[in-house]
Order: C-alpha cells, then structure tokens, then sequence
C-alpha cells in the first residue's frame, strides 16, 4: 500500500531542502530520509528527483505569484504596489529564482526545462510586467531583468562605501550611454516618481538612495584625461543652491562640455527628484586627471 500522504512529504522535505543548497547538492537519499519515505514513493508520484524539483518550484512561484497579482489588485497607489512588489520579492526565499532557472536549463528532460520557465514567466514575469505596464501608464518606460550582471559603476560605489553586503539591495539603472537617452527633466522626475514609492514603503525604518557616476569625464575619445573643473564646481553649486530649476537647465545645456561620461548625472537628477527638495551638502570635490574624472561626494539631507 502506498504512502497517501507521500507527495506532501516530498514536498516539504524539497521545501526544505532545496532552498538551502543548490539542486546538485541535494541527493535523493537525503530527500527521502527528510521525508520519511521510501523510494518508491518518489518514482510513483515524482519520476525522480528533477521531477520532484519541478514540482516544488511550480508549487511555490504559484504561490508567489497568486501574491504579486493580489498586490497588483488591491493598490490604488503604483507607488505603494511597487514597494511591496520589491518587498515580496526580497523576501521570497523558497525558491532561488536564479538557481531555478539554471537547473532548470540543465534538466533531462525538454518537458522539466519547459515547466520551470514557463511557471517562472506567468509568476514571476508576468505580475511584474503588469506592474510595470502601469509605470508606462504614469508616463514612465521601465524594464526589468532578473539575470543582469552589474558593472562597476553599481559594484564599486557599494565597495567603496562599505555597505553591508547582506542589506537588500535594488539595483536601479538609468540609461546614460546609448542615444536615445532619457532628458534631465525626465530623470528627475523619475526620481520624484521613485521617491514616492519609497516613501510609501513602511516595512524598513530607514532607506538609503545611492546615486553613483561621475561629473566630468570622457572614455575613449580625444578629450580623454581632460576634466572640466568649471562644470562640476558650477553644477556642485548650483545643487547647493536649491534651485531645481537651474541645475536642470545648467545639467541640459552644458553637459556637453564635461565629457561623455558626464551624461551619468542623470542619476544625480534622480537623486535630486526622490530626495524632493532637501537641502544638498557637498562633502567632497577633486579633479583627478590621473583618473581622467572629477571626483564628487554629496548628500541630500532628507
């Protein structure tokens, strides 16, 4: 006689363990004494282990995912329903999102690689992309990856600044190489948008915004070593100022002038927008021409 409640078992030992070591490190013996069942068991209602892993990972995307859409249902405000999307998801620990989808690549079987994606595409992707559909209704056109590799313009700032390498980090990206690139205009009121969904986020007590990228500098070109101290020392200024309006057209008219590299203070405008007229204090300020850039530190003191 079977083992009525052996499906159930197997999948709580998988919710068990899986979560804690890579799908290549769990063994099926260690899966069956987990669950308290013999091997037939698992043949019965699983085939085998990546049976059993496919299983497991449909079963909890499918919960995650019934939650994004609830999320996506019952906010009035895109803002609050993005903090709790990026909520759900830095707590979501049953399923290594990253782990699954690379087992999910080496699976046996075409019909296993196929399951694992698609329950990732209609509970991952999908409630997100709905979410993100309704960024593009407030005017604003996110993408969203979850397998991107990060150079070192996020890595190095985080290094440099000591962050603690365990706190939840969102990566944020804003296009400052590749024509079209957004306006100043636009980048700060990104940041206005940003700064509402931060602040209708309530399950942390604190947030920090780290907006990375230099001043002026140019890669690759002619102009390369050349660092127009005039430009950042005015644009410090005028963001010392408080006046929003100037450092938007100052940042517009003259960016030109401090190189390529310099389109990177777009962020800055990001940052100006969430931090939504908090006073800017410069911290630091050197023009480094042994490392072709102009050096800038400043906070705004929300």
């Amino acid at each position: 006689m079977r083992d009525a409640g052996g499906r159930e078992k197997l999948l709580a030992a998988a919710r068990n363990l899986f979560p804690r070591s890579s799908y290549a490190e769990v063994g099926v013996a260690q899966l069956l004494e987990e669950a308290g069942v013999k091997a037939p068991t698992l043949y019965y209602h699983f085939g085998d282990k990546e049976g059993l892993f496919v299983a497991h990972v449909e079963q909890e995307l499918g919960s995650l995912g019934a939650h994004l859409r609830l999320l996506a249902q019952t906010h009035n405000s895109l803002q609050a329903a993005l903090a709790d999307l990026a909520s759900a998801l830095s707590e979501f620990t049953a399923v290594d999102l990253e782990g699954a989808l690379e087992a999910g690549r080496k699976m046996r079987k075409p019909s296993h690689q196929e399951r694992i994606q698609e329950s990732y595409v209609r509970n991952v992707f999908e409630p997100i992309a709905s979410l993100l559909q309704s960024a593009l209704q407030a005017d604003f056109d996110p993408s969203f990856s979850m397998e991107m590799v990060l150079d070192h313009g996020s890595l190095t700032p985080l290094e440099l600044a000591g962050v603690d390498p365990d706190l939840p980090i969102v990566p944020i990206l804003i296009n400052c190489v590749q024509p079209p690139m957004p306006t100043m205009r636009r980048s700060y009121a990104l940041g206005r948008f940003l700064g509402e969904a931060l602040r209708a986020y309530d399950r942390v007590e604190r947030i920090a915004v780290l907006a990375t990228g230099g001043i002026s500098h140019d890669i690759a070109t002619p102009r390369m070593g050349m660092v127009n101290e005039d430009f950042d020392q005015t644009f410090l200024r005028l963001l010392e100022s408080g006046d929003t309006e100037a450092v938007l057209t100052y940042a517009t008219d003259f960016v030109h002038t401090a190189g390529n590299g310099c389109e990177e203070i777009r962020m800055w405008m990001a940052a100006m927008g969430i931090a939504q007229g908090a006073p800017f204090r410069r911290t630091y300020y050197k023009a480094v021409n042994d490392w072709y850039t102009g050096i800038g530190i400043g906070r705004f003191e929300v």
